[in-house]
């Protein structure tokens, strides 16, 4: 005898199909596979999340160790090109107007290590560079002064202007040096350093125009990029002759970057032209 299921409530038997679940008496569909159909997705989700938060934990460590080593290389470099004393700076900046007298221009190490600026005269330094551009911003805004040109805004452009240039040479020549190879003979604050010097004859000529008009001030540009070109000249020689990577061919890698010494007259009337009467 067939026999029909027994329903509880009245009326016509459900469609039974091959996707349905059995409703039992609570309402709550049957789930023959072990547990609710969101089971699954639910510890999906929680995995997904889990290892995302892994991975976030690694990459913020990971990015913590950078900047520490970050911090400490750029603290000791800087630590190293501002270790200067008066002396140093009183013959370093003889040495910028005068090096056609200097003799040795190698330098000095110790333990593989070079030696501080204030116990080398021919190693570069970060300090006479930033002195120099601080000075440089305060002559030219007594120059605008006395020609009645001063306002803040005025003299935040020529500060910005000029350093802007100045980051712009460090960086084009820190290009030019990784494409011939020469990076290893020279580090960015070494490149900024020797850049920075070309204050310290712009200063010498801005003031001489205030005496002399624009005959001192010709006059004392020539001579300052003649003797900062052959100042410049002598400390990339000597820094490629003494890297051991690059040893023995000093002068052929001396001759890729004369450009370096080559632009400097340029920059340093560009950023001294417009405040000569």
């Amino acid at each position: 005898m067939n026999q029909q299921p027994f329903y509880t409530n009245s009326g016509p038997m459900p469609n039974m199909g091959p996707n349905s679940y059995a409703t039992p008496m609570g309402g709550y569909p049957m789930n023959y596979g072990g547990g609710f159909p969101g089971d699954q997705s639910f510890l999906n989700q929680q995995l997904g999340n889990h290892m995302a938060q892994i991975f976030q934990d690694q990459v913020a460590q990971y990015s913590d160790n950078l900047v520490s080593k970050s911090k400490t290389w750029v603290g000791n470099n800087l630590k190293y090109y501002f270790a200067v004393d008066t002396g140093y700076v009183l013959k370093k900046i003889l040495l910028i107007f005068f090096p056609f007298t200097h003799k040795d221009w190698s330098l000095k190490y110790c333990n593989d290590e070079p030696i501080s600026p204030r116990d080398d005269i021919n190693a570069p330094d970060l300090y006479i560079p930033w002195m120099a551009f601080v000075t440089y911003i305060l002559v030219v805004g007594y120059l605008l002064g006395v020609n009645d040109r001063f306002s803040p805004e005025q003299l935040g452009i020529q500060a910005s202007s000029a350093l802007a240039w100045l980051i712009f040479e460090v960086l084009a020549t820190m290009i030019i040096l990784y494409s011939f190879n020469l990076t290893s003979a020279f580090g960015f604050f070494h490149v900024l350093s020797l850049s920075g010097y070309k204050f310290v004859p712009m200063i010498a000529a801005l003031i001489l125009a205030l005496f002399f008009s624009s005959l001192g001030y010709y006059i004392a540009l020539a001579y300052g990029s003649l003797t900062l070109c052959y100042f410049l000249l002598r400390n990339i020689h000597m820094a490629i002759e003494t890297s051991p990577v690059i040893h023995g061919s000093g002068r052929q890698s001396t001759l890729k970057v004369v450009f370096f010494c080559l632009i400097q007259p340029l920059l340093m009337y560009q950023l001294t032209r417009n405040f000569v009467a």
